[in-house]
């Protein structure tokens, strides 16, 4: 399975469980209101890549959040229009 796959040990069971749980859902929407939607050859990689994907953001958020630095900017209109 690992070898068909291109199981990783770094991909979590439950998020490629909810992954794909979600892929299912939106995949049967898209084919029921989109005439032009074409199903993938590889489903499970889109999953497998979609799990990857959120797992690298996730861990730059979480790098972010513990050297966040608050800045506040104000927007100001361009003056000399007209």
């Amino acid at each position: 399975m690992e070898a068909e796959l291109g199981w990783h040990k770094e991909v979590v069971w439950t998020g490629v469980w909810a992954t794909t749980c979600r892929a299912i859902w939106f995949w049967r929407n898209k084919c029921h209101h989109d005439e032009n939607f074409i199903y993938s050859l590889r489903p499970w990689l889109d999953v497998v890549m979609r799990v990857r994907s959120y797992d690298i953001a996730s861990s730059k958020v979480a790098t972010l959040k513990n050297n966040a630095v608050t800045e506040n900017i104000m927007w100001c209109p361009h003056k000399g229009v007209g």
